[in-house]
């Protein structure tokens, strides 16, 4: 069986089924047929006060010195979710003379860096470690920082290969134009069918094709104009 495509069809069968799904609050309208995305890794990124880990009793500390997470940005590009262990390997010794040091672990229990005490920490996560009181840290001190990361929302954005929020994965195709929002919108989506892939609405500088293999297994399949090298079921 043959599929004749004109220049401006993009439902190319009779054979598809559509959904009314939640798009995110956009901007700029968004046309019908554009492909879309998922956020499936949007939830917002937060880190928990500093708690103590050390050898004590429920895990306090010896020395009352102080971890204080940067009240700005905690978490840093490329910061993983669970719990980061900050522990002190160098006790602090004579004032001036030699300065206390921690080392850092992710929460996979990995080593990334090791810090002077007083000094700001700026990888993955942003701290201070910081002498305080007359008892100062000794090693094996130490303090946990929680970085978690709410639910995804769910909703449906212009797809984005380059994303990280989940929208880099191609979901569904828009079914009608969705206007400017402040607010999440409920749309009519393609979730299944066949459809002309020169018509499909991507970003710019986005290739179409990237987009087959994903969408495919979600039964929705995207064939070019008159590529006949690539579809031989189509025909100009």
């Amino acid at each position: 069986m043959s599929v004749t495509i004109t220049h401006d069809q993009f439902i190319l069968d009779g054979n598809y089924r559509t959904a009314v799904l939640k798009l995110a609050a956009n901007p700029a309208k968004i046309l019908a047929r554009t492909i879309l995305g998922k956020l499936t890794n949007d939830g917002a990124i937060s880190v928990g006060a500093a708690v103590a880990d050390g050898a004590g009793e429920a895990g306090a500390n010896t020395g009352t010195g102080t971890c204080t997470k940067d009240a700005t940005t905690p978490a840093l590009a490329n910061a993983m979710i669970g719990s980061y262990r900050v522990v002190v390997t160098r006790a602090y010794v004579v004032e001036g003379t030699v300065a206390g040091a921690y080392a850092v672990y992710d929460p996979t229990g990995n080593l990334i860096g090791e810090g002077t005490i007083g000094d700001t920490w700026a990888t993955q996560i942003k701290f201070v470690l910081a002498e305080a009181g007359e008892t100062k840290f000794i090693v094996g001190d130490a303090f946990l920082l929680t970085v978690a990361q709410a639910s995804a929302s769910g909703e449906l954005v212009a797809w984005d290969p380059t994303a990280t929020d989940g929208s880099e994965e191609a979901y569904a195709i828009l079914a009608e134009d969705a206007e400017i929002s402040v607010a999440a919108q409920y749309k009519s989506v393609f979730i299944t069918g066949l459809f002309n892939a020169e018509t499909a609405v991507v970003g710019a500088g986005v290739d179409v094709d990237n987009a087959f293999d994903t969408l495919r297994e979600k039964g929705i399949i995207l064939i070019h104009q008159a590529d006949t090298n690539r579809n031989t079921a189509v025909t100009e």
